[in-house]
């Protein structure tokens, strides 16, 4: 067992929760973009972009929901784990932690990638 502060993990898992709220928000307005410009665009290449681009936000947005909900869970399993537990937690507790933390780098990065790809594809049309 290891003795840790649970306000850390929790202060981490809101913090992360927060970030892919916000996540969410943008990629709807991503979405939102992209359905004011795709009927202007009508050639085979613009339309294949457009797919990608509604494919891309379709997946982010399911990571974004499985990545929260498994914070959450962790996040309330910790807290029940540390009251139980005289102020331990187990490894494997720890682990997904970093786990988690790992996932969401990840996703924060892919997201990143995908934000930059669709602003250099909607400024050519909406400059």
């Amino acid at each position: 067992m290891v003795t840790t502060d649970i306000t850390q993990f929790s202060i981490e898992c809101d913090k992360w929760i927060n970030t892919l709220r916000s996540y969410r928000e943008k990629i709807h307005e991503f979405e939102k973009t992209l359905l004011k410009i795709a009927p202007q665009l009508t050639d085979k290449a613009s339309q294949q972009d457009i797919e990608h681009f509604q494919n891309q936000f379709r997946i982010q947005l399911l990571n974004v929901h499985d990545l929260k909900h498994d914070i959450k869970s962790h996040g309330k399993f910790a807290a029940w784990e540390i009251t139980t537990n005289n102020g331990q937690y187990s490894e494997a507790t720890f682990v997904e932690h970093e786990d988690l933390n790992n996932r969401f780098t990840l996703l924060e990065s892919t997201i990143e990638c995908l934000k930059e790809e669709f602003l250099r594809f909607s400024n050519q049309y909406t400059s």
